[in-house]
């Protein structure tokens, strides 16, 4: 796996290019949370998740100055709330009632703050630990975790044969559960 490095010095300067480089870290993690929260809450035809990720990180990179964070997991803690808002602005928009369920909540309102922290924390660093994996190790990550396909389902979608995917999927639910394990969220 490949780390990101990141300047947080151009990060809350905002610079172009360390934006351009962390929106191709985290784009597919935040499209697929916003994928479950759409999809959960019926707002599918209304918007899609690239919308709500499109805006979540304009309004990350106008805000960037405020980012205290110093650590690749905290930035995706503090993307992941502004994704989580951005999206509760637009259930507001077309008058919906939130459901917060999906892989992880993201803040039910029975939910303590310590407790929503927790699930922001686990799933920025499983967002970010994701991001790290070889495009094709990603790829069927997300179809099966996030999307829910079967394997045949996702060797058809990404041209590789089911056994594969099986296998793919298998190494990198490893590599998530060494990285739950080693900072004891099992």
């Amino acid at each position: 796996m490949s780390s990101l490095v990141i300047s947080f010095e151009a990060l809350k300067i905002g610079c172009a290019e360390e934006w351009g480089r962390i929106c191709e870290h985290f784009s597919l993690g935040l499209i697929t949370r916003a994928n479950l929260l759409l999809r959960h809450n019926r707002l599918t035809k209304k918007v899609s998740s690239e919308d709500i990720v499109q805006e979540t990180m304009l309004k990350a990179w106008r805000k960037s100055n405020q980012f205290a964070g110093t650590t690749t997991e905290e930035l995706a803690k503090w993307l992941l709330t502004i994704l989580r808002n951005t999206f509760l602005d637009w259930c507001k928009k077309y008058r919906l009632e939130v459901s917060m369920h999906s892989w992880f909540d993201l803040g039910c309102s029975n939910d303590s703050p310590s407790r929503m922290s927790m699930y922001l924390e686990t799933e920025a660093l499983l967002q970010c630990r994701i991001a790290e994996f070889d495009p094709i190790s990603r790829k069927v990550i997300v179809l099966r975790l996030y999307d829910g396909l079967k394997f045949h389902e996702i060797a058809e979608k990404l041209d590789v044969n089911p056994n594969s995917a099986a296998s793919i999927y298998r190494r990198g639910l490893k590599k998530l559960h060494d990285v739950l394990a080693q900072y004891h969220l099992l």
